[in-house]
C-alpha cells in the first residue's frame, strides 16, 4: 500500500509502517507559529485543547493551576508543569458538556489557536459561563500538489484536510483520520474513511497497518 502523510512523521514512525510493506511519503500540510499574547502568569482555571497551546504557555511561563483539557497528550504535558488536571475529554464538544454541567460557576481562560473549533466557546457563551479567550498560535495552510500516486492519506486535523484538498483530490482514496472532527472534514471529499481509536499518531498508524492486512 502507498500512503501519504499530511504531517512529517518521526523516523521511528516511518520505520513502523515500512516494516508492514507500506510505502510512505510525508509532507506538512499546515504550519503553526506562535503569536504574541498577554495573560496573567497564574491562571486559576484554564481550558487547553491542543499541544501547541501548551508550548505557547510554557514559553511565556504561564502556569495553569486547574486545567480542563482535550486529549491525553495535552493532559500529560500540563501535568508535567504541575497543573492539576480536573477533566480530560476526547473532544472539545465533550469538554464543553462537562464544563457546563459540572463547572459552570468557574471563570476560565481558554487558550487556543486562530482556527479553533466553535463548539466549545459557543457552548460556554450559551450557558453564560465566564471565560476569556486567548489566541496563542496561528495555523497556516501549506497546500502542495502531490504528483506521486497513493492509496490512502493520513489526516491529523480539519485544517490539514482543507490544505491538502486545495491542490489534490482524495475522492478515490482512503482517508485515515485522527478523530471525528477531522473525519467530518474529510467526508466532504471522500466516502472511504477510517478513524483511529485514540487521537494519537501511533493509533493512526496501527489503523493503516490493520487496513493493509485486509488487502
Amino acid at each position: 500500500m502507498r500512503l501519504l502523510s499530511t504531517k512529517i512523521l518521526s523516523t521511528k514512525q516511518q520505520q513502523l509502517v515500512a516494516a508492514h510493506q507500506i510505502t510512505l511519503e510525508c509532507y506538512n500540510a499546515i504550519r503553526t507559529t506562535g503569536i504574541d499574547f498577554k495573560a496573567p502568569h497564574l491562571i486559576p482555571d484554564g481550558i487547553v485543547t491542543s499541544s501547541k497551546a501548551v508550548q505557547a504557555l510554557s514559553a511565556k511561563r504561564i502556569y495553569i493551576q486547574n486545567a480542563y483539557v482535550v486529549g491525553n497528550k495535552v493532559a500529560s504535558a500540563l501535568a508535567a508543569t504541575g497543573s492539576n488536571i480536573i477533566y480530560t475529554a476526547t473532544y472539545a464538544s465533550e469538554l464543553a458538556t462537562a464544563i457546563t454541567e459540572k463547572y459552570a460557576n468557574k471563570q476560565f481562560y481558554f487558550f487556543c489557536g486562530d482556527r479553533r473549533r466553535p463548539e466549545l466557546p459557543e457552548a460556554l457563551s450559551a450557558q453564560h459561563i465566564a471565560y476569556t479567550e486567548v489566541c496563542v498560535y496561528k495555523t497556516e495552510l501549506q497546500p502542495k500538489k502531490i504528483t506521486t500516486s497513493h492509496d490512502g492519506v493520513l489526516f491529523f486535523s480539519p485544517s490539514g484536510v482543507e490544505s491538502h484538498v486545495q491542490k489534490n483530490s482524495i475522492e478515490n482514496k482512503v482517508a485515515f483520520c485522527i478523530g471525528n472532527t477531522t473525519a467530518k472534514a474529510a467526508k466532504k471529499h471522500t466516502n472511504t474513511i477510517y478513524i483511529a481509536k485514540e487521537q494519537r499518531i501511533d493509533s493512526m498508524l496501527q489503523l493503516a497497518i490493520q487496513y493493509q492486512k485486509t488487502k
